[in-house]
């Protein structure tokens, strides 16, 4: 078993215990919150994840020919939606011909903005409280505000052909983010 998931039963039972007991060990409130958030963030987390995969799994050709319509790369579209566990690294593993692009779309943009956009923004805007909104988001904005220069000097380390066409749509979205943060 993993000592992870062993640690997470053990937190349960002591939960558990103290829901019997009504309450006496005084960690019912966590508990509580705990149990709570679990739905909203499973929800989103699973919808994030089903609709990614079944979109990709049923609609490759369309994807990829769309994309070529439009002179974007499908791999950028996902790793800016995705995070790297959601299921970004496997749709765009499976659709990259390229080992920097995957490197690149599936590990670098999953791991950052898409992980911003599929699963901290949904967490955190659960699980915070109203007071601590406005501090999350501008540690956001400084946040969103540094990618791009990361991204651009990562792809510049794996000599990506078309870096700065790929980067306009993480531009695009960070400024996006941006703004609606502001609203």
């Amino acid at each position: 078993m993993n000592i992870f998931i062993l640690f997470l039963l053990c937190f349960n039972f002591v939960g558990l215990i103290n829901q019997i007991l009504d309450n006496r060990l005084e960690v019912g409130v966590s508990f509580d919150k705990g149990l709570q958030s679990m739905g909203t963030l499973a929800l989103s987390m699973m919808g994030f994840y089903c609709v990614g995969v079944m979109l990709v799994n049923e609609n490759v050709a369309q994807i990829l020919s769309a994309a070529q319509k439009i002179h974007l790369d499908p791999l950028i579209v996902f790793g800016c939606l995705l995070a790297l566990n959601l299921g970004g690294y496997p749709i765009i593993h499976g659709l990259s011909f390229q080992e920097e692009m995957t490197l690149f779309a599936g590990v670098m943009m999953t791991s950052t903005l898409g992980t911003v956009i599929s699963f901290q923004l949904s967490l955190f805007f659960t699980a915070l409280k109203s007071e601590d909104i406005q501090p999350y988001i501008g540690g956001l904005i400084y946040g969103i505000i540094v990618l791009p220069a990361v991204i651009i000097i990562f792809g510049l380390y794996l000599h990506i052909s078309d870096l700065f066409v790929k980067v306009l749509l993480l531009l695009l979205i960070s400024a996006l983010l941006i703004i609606v943060c502001f609203l």
